[in-house]
């Protein structure tokens, strides 16, 4: 009885963790994949500001990908790759 009362609590929790997510972030994914969002303020963005944007999206997607797969390969990021456990090495953007 414990073991689907946890079962039932972790999927309550991953329920209520999409629609939170699902909500803050609906204008964004609803949105081109051509367009960006500014956040200096300026018309046009400074190049390094979409080098900033690009590789927040792929750290995400990475870490996305990372999770779906089965646990024990969490650690080994592509980044730093022929090393073990070197998710670590990478910027700190761990989502």
């Amino acid at each position: 009885m414990e073991a689907r009362r946890f079962k039932f609590s972790i999927l309550a929790a991953l329920i209520a963790f999409t629609a939170a997510l699902g909500s803050m972030f609906y204008g964004l994914w609803s949105s081109s994949l051509s367009e960006f969002i500014l956040t200096s303020g300026q018309e046009k963005p400074d190049i390094l500001e979409v080098a900033d944007h690009r590789y927040f999206i792929w750290v995400v997607s990475r870490n996305a990908y990372t999770l779906s797969k089965p646990s024990t390969q969490l650690f080994n990021a592509e980044v730093c790759y022929p090393a073990a456990n070197s998710l670590t090495f990478m910027h700190p953007l761990i989502t």
